[in-house]
C-alpha cells in the first residue's frame, strides 16, 4: 500500500484527477489520430467516405495499436523490397539508367553488408552473402556511365547526374500507398514500386523528387511535434515518479503502452508520406492508343486482414487503390512472417499492462479483473495468431508429380481426339509448357524460395467474362470422365482420384477455396493437396480471440477509470517533470 487511498482530486498546488485523465485523453489522441498514415485513396473516393475510412482506422489504432505498428513494419520492408529490386533492375536492364537507387546510411548498412543481422535480412528476403565474394565485388572499379548509373547505397548527400531520377525510401512508399497510378479505362490502377521495378521499360516515370513528394504530404510539422512532445511528456513524467518512488496511476500506464507503441511507429513511418489525396497519372510509353492493353499481371502486396482470415483476393474486380492493409507478398511457403511478427509485438503491448500488476486499487475485485485481463491480452493474440497456420495446414492427397504427368497424358490423349487444328495447337502448348514444368522438377530460385508456377497460369479463367480456355477446361472434364463425344475414349491408367482431384483443381482456380488453397496449393508441384480444417475453423478462431481481445482491452480501459475514484495519495505528488508544460 502507497499510503491511504483518497477521492477526487482538485488541481491546485498538486497534480489533479482531472489533469491526469486529461493528459492521458489527449495523449491516447496523439497516438491514434495524427499517428495514421493511409495510402491513397481512390479518384471515386467522396470527402465522406475518406473520413469514415479515416475514423474507422482510428478506432483500429485504439483497439489494436499493436496491429498498426506490426503493418507499419511489414510496409518498411515492402518498401525495401522495392528499393532492392529497383537497384537489381539497374544491373540487369540494358541502356537501363534514368533511376539512381539511394539508401538512407542507417539503412545502408542493414541491406548492403554481408551477413550483417541475418533475421532482419531473411524478413527483407535476402540470403547470406559470401563474404569473399562481396569483398571481391566491392575491390572492382566502378564503370559508372550514362547508360548504367552507379546505383549508390551512400547517404542523400551524394551527388548524381541532373537527368537520373534518385529513387529514395520515400519514393518507394509513395508508390507503394498508390502515388503512381496508370489509367487504361475509368479506374486508375495503382503502380507499386516491386511492379514499377519489374515492368519499367513499359512506363515513363515521372521525374519527381523527394522534395516534391513530401510537398504533397500533408504532414504538419506543428502537429507531429505536439505528439512527440506529448508522449515524451508522458514517458518522462513516469520514469522520475518511479525513480522517486510515487506511485503512478493505472490510466496512466494504459496511455504508457499506447504511448510506446506510437513512438515506434512515428520512428517506422518516419519516410513515408502522410495524406496525399491525389496520385501522379503514369503513361506508357508505347502512346495512348493502346494503354493498359498489354498491362502485365502481377500481385505485388497482400491483405493483412485476408492473409490472417485465409479469405482470398477478389480478383474480378478492379483495384482503385492500394488497401490500407498491405503487406509483402508471402514467400516462406508455410506462414506470412506477419502473423508471427503481430504476435510479438500483441504480446510485448500487452506486457505493459503488467506493471501496473502492483498497484492500490479502490477493490480487490478490480484488481482480479486487471490481473485477469492483463494475462488475457498476453496471452489470446499469440495463441490466436500461432494457431492460424495450423488452421490453414493442407495435407497432401496423392502425389504432386503423378498428377502433373497424368495431366499431360490426359493432354496428349485428347489432342488425338480433337478435330480442329487451332484446338490442337492450343492443347499442345499447354501441354508442352507442363510437360517443361514436369521434367526441370520443383527447383528452388536464387532467393532460396521456392518456384510456383500455378495451373491457373496455363487454364486461367477470366472469372466475369468466358475465357478460351474454359471451354478447354470442360472437355478435358469430359474427356476423363467419359461424357459427351468422349464415351467411347480408350481407358487411361490414372491414379485414382484424379477425376475428383481435377475438378477441384478448375475450381480453385476459379477462386472458390480458401486464400491458401487458391493462391499456394492450386500449383504444379503441390497440387493435389486438402484443408487439414474446415475454413471456417480459421476465421472463428480470429473473430473468437480478436472479440476476447478487445473486450479484455476495454475493460482495462473501464478498470483504469474506475480506479481514478479512489488513488494512493501519492499519486498526486508533482515532480519536477509535471512543470514542464504539456496538455
Amino acid at each position: 500500500m502507497d499510503g491511504p487511498l483518497v477521492g477526487w482530486q482538485n488541481a491546485d498546488t498538486t497534480r489533479g484527477t482531472l489533469s491526469i485523465i486529461k493528459t492521458c485523453l489527449v495523449t491516447i489522441f496523439a497516438c491514434t489520430w495524427t499517428i495514421q498514415h493511409l495510402n491513397v485513396p481512390a479518384a471515386h473516393d467522396g470527402e465522406w467516405r475518406r473520413f469514415f475510412r479515416v475514423c474507422k482506422w482510428m478506432l483500429v489504432t485504439i483497439l489494436l495499436p499493436e496491429f498498426i505498428l506490426a503493418h507499419a513494419i511489414m510496409e518498411l520492408v515492402l518498401a525495401v523490397e522495392a528499393m532492392r529490386h529497383m537497384k537489381r533492375t539497374s544491373f540487369s536492364t540494358p541502356g537501363w539508367g534514368q533511376i539512381a537507387v539511394v539508401y538512407p546510411r542507417w539503412l545502408a548498412l542493414l541491406v548492403d553488408s554481408p551477413n550483417r543481422w541475418p533475421a532482419l535480412r531473411s524478413m527483407l528476403g535476402q540470403k547470406p552473402v559470401d563474404r569473399l565474394a562481396y569483398e571481391e565485388q566491392q575491390r572492382r572499379p566502378s564503370t559508372t556511365s550514362s547508360s548504367q548509373p552507379s546505383t549508390t547505397s551512400s547517404s542523400q548527400s551524394e551527388e548524381h547526374p541532373s537527368h537520373m531520377v534518385r529513387w529514395t525510401l520515400t519514393h518507394a512508399y509513395f508508390a507503394n500507398m498508390g502515388g503512381f497510378v496508370f489509367s487504361p479505362g475509368p479506374i486508375a490502377v495503382p503502380l507499386t514500386g516491386e511492379y514499377l521495378a519489374s515492368f519499367y521499360g513499359h512506363f515513363d516515370l515521372p521525374k519527381i523528387t523527394e522534395d516534391e513528394i513530401k510537398d504533397r504530404s500533408k504532414t504538419d510539422g506543428l502537429a507531429k511535434a505536439f505528439s512527440v512532445f506529448q508522449i515524451s511528456h508522458l514517458v518522462l513524467s513516469l520514469i522520475v515518479r518511479r525513480s522517486q518512488g510515487l506511485p503512478s496511476s493505472q490510466l496512466e500506464i494504459l496511455t504508457l503502452a499506447f504511448a510506446i507503441c506510437g513512438v515506434v511507429t512515428y520512428a517506422v513511418y518516419w519516410y513515408k508520406p502522410k495524406d496525399v489525396a491525389v496520385p501522379i497519372s503514369v503513361r506508357t510509353k508505347y502512346g495512348e492508343d493502346e494503354p493498359g492493353r498489354a498491362l502485365p499481371r502481377l500481385t505485388t502486396f497482400e491483405s493483412f486482414w485476408r492473409v490472417v482470415t485465409n479469405n482470398k483476393d477478389d480478383r474480378s474486380r478492379p483495384l482503385g487503390r492500394v488497401p490500407n492493409d498491405n503487406i509483402p507478398v508471402n514467400r516462406a511457403g508455410f506462414a506470412h512472417t506477419a502473423t508471427f511478427l503481430l504476435a510479438f509485438v500483441s504480446a510485448a503491448f500487452a506486457s505493459l499492462h503488467a506493471v501496473a500488476w502492483d498497484f492500490d486499487f479502490p477493490t480487490a475485485a478490480e484488481a482480479t479483473i486487471w490481473h485477469v485481463c492483463t494475462i488475457l491480452t498476453i496471452t489470446l493474440p499469440p495463441l490466436g495468431l500461432l494457431g492460424i497456420p495450423l488452421s490453414q495446414s493442407t495435407w497432401r492427397q496423392g502425389n504432386p508429380r503423378d498428377f502433373q504427368y497424368a495431366t499431360v497424358r490426359v493432354l496428349r490423349e485428347l489432342c488425338w481426339q480433337l478435330e480442329t487444328a487451332e484446338e490442337k495447337k492450343k492443347l499442345n502448348f499447354i501441354r508442352e509448357m507442363l510437360e517443361a514444368q514436369y521434367d526441370t522438377g520443383f527447383r528452388p530460385a536464387r532467393d532460396g524460395h521456392f518456384i510456383r508456377v500455378p495451373y491457373a497460369n496455363l487454364l486461367w479463367s477470366a472469372g466475369e467474362v468466358p475465357h478460351p480456355n474454359d471451354h478447354l477446361r470442360q472437355q478435358m472434364l469430359d474427356f476423363v470422365d467419359k461424357r459427351g463425344a468422349f464415351q467411347n475414349r480408350p481407358d487411361l491408367d490414372l491414379p485414382p482420384g484424379y477425376s475428383s482431384n481435377l475438378h477441384r483443381l478448375f475450381q480453385l482456380i476459379d477462386g472458390h477455396g480458401s486464400k491458401k488453397m487458391v493462391e499456394e496449393v492450386a500449383t504444379i508441384g503441390v497440387f493435389p493437396r486438402r484443408s487439414l480444417l474446415p475454413t471456417a475453423f480459421n476465421k472463428w478462431l480470429v473473430y473468437i480471440t480478436m472479440g476476447l481481445y478487445c473486450a479484455a482491452r476495454l475493460v482495462l480501459v473501464a478498470v483504469g477509470l474506475s480506479s481514478m475514484r479512489a488513488m494512493p495519495q501519492g499519486v498526486y505528488r508533482s515532480t519536477w517533470a509535471d512543470y514542464f508544460p504539456a496538455i
